[in-house]
């Protein structure tokens, strides 16, 4: 990431990579996948301990920034957890909690942010499905209540998720509201996927005719917009941490593998590759620090440039990955080669929070807002 971090800052980002390498390296991230482990509450706890949910979060509940840049402290986080493949709801738990600080009522920020920053009952935005990742979820007012609909509602399978955050359309007025509903409510339905990227479990949330009551609605049309700038950032940073993990896996193959008596990287054809690689690598690296600092001090623009930075490297990462696995050849398609597991991650993740098309249009719609006001 092109930030220029703080001693603080570089504290948490060696205090991280330390943790995971000895809490869960990569042969431990293979042993879940494998044995069908999903993430503990004792490992979740450890990563609360971090402060890895308390970023976002104020004093009041237990939170805290290390450098009072909540944005940056979670982005260095996001790129730490996506170059080790980490399981957790990083992303989704914080995009909550964000829009739980900054538009949550002091009832709704008293009974769910202490259980985000402790680990112990999270709040989780969806990763897609709603009216943020371009799904469709309806909000019917009723009297003194909301009922709610929604298909196919995703986010990582973590049992300590107990609340969900959604996005759904009010359809009395046609506003994007944010909803909380508790995943134990009547006419939630939960159900695990069988998902492309092994690393990253998911499952999908039906809502049907949930009912929650006139309080579960989080802030304004501008806690949407605040909060898919958040959590697009993040994923746009953990996006990056994979792809920088992943150049460097291939770079270290090129100098090492021997052909024809010389290492394979002293080759034109793939010194050239490699070189192209770095060049996308650097340009990943500079549209997220521009998503970390425009969400971090939120303008008119950010939205533009957070979606900017999604659709940049949407259109770039999984191809990205695909060139990394011709310099590896053969032994880039098998299963014992973390290799496949960057390129699932990349390929998942394009998908996730946001999908290329829907970016582009939130980019053309901001801007014939602009046009339409005369801007």
């Amino acid at each position: 990431m092109e930030l220029d971090l703080t001693e603080d800052q570089q504290l948490v980002r060696e205090t991280a990579t330390r943790f995971i390498a000895e809490r869960n390296p990569a042969e431990r991230v293979r042993e879940a996948i494998e044995k069908g482990i999903r993430l503990d509450a004792a490992d979740l706890a450890r990563r609360a301990e971090l402060g890895w949910y308390a970023t976002f979060v104020s004093e009041a509940f237990g939170g805290g920034s290390v450098s009072g840049v909540p944005m940056a402290d979670a982005a260095i986080l996001a790129e730490v957890r996506g170059a080790a493949l980490q399981q957790d709801p990083f992303v989704e738990v914080n995009g909550a909690a964000a829009v739980l600080q900054a538009y949550g009522s002091e009832a709704q920020r008293a009974a769910l942010l202490p259980g985000i920053v402790s680990g112990t009952s999270l709040t989780a935005q969806v990763a897609s499905g709603d009216g943020t990742w371009g799904g469709v979820a309806r909000a019917v007012p009723g009297p003194s209540e909301w009922h709610l609909t929604a298909r196919s509602l995703l986010l990582p399978d973590c049992a300590e998720v107990e609340h969900i955050l959604v996005v759904a359309t009010d359809e009395a007025t046609g506003r994007e509201r944010y909803f909380v509903v508790p995943l134990d409510a009547p006419g939630v339905d939960v159900s695990g996927l069988e998902t492309l990227d092994p690393t990253q479990p998911l499952v999908a949330v039906t809502l049907s005719d949930v009912v929650v009551p006139r309080s579960a609605v989080v802030g304004t049309s501008g806690a949407v917009t605040y909060g898919r700038s958040v959590a697009t950032a993040l994923a746009v940073a953990e996006t990056v941490g994979a792809m920088t993990q992943l150049l460097t896996m291939t770079c270290e193959y090129a100098s090492q593998r021997v052909a024809f008596g010389r290492p394979i990287g002293s080759f034109q054809a793939l010194k050239h590759l490699l070189a192209d690689l770095s060049v996308v690598q650097e340009s990943a690296e500079g549209v997220s620090a521009a998503a970390t600092r425009s969400a971090s001090s939120p303008t008119d623009h950010t939205a533009e440039v957070v979606s900017l930075a999604k659709l940049h490297l949407g259109e770039r990462a999984v191809s990205f990955a695909q060139d990394c696995l011709q310099v590896f050849g053969g032994i880039g398609f098998t299963w014992e080669h973390d290799l496949h597991l960057y390129m699932r991650r990349l390929t998942a993740s394009a998908a996730l929070h946001g999908t290329t098309t829907f970016h582009r249009e939130c980019v053309r719609a901001h801007h014939t807002d602009q046009l339409e006001a005369g801007e």
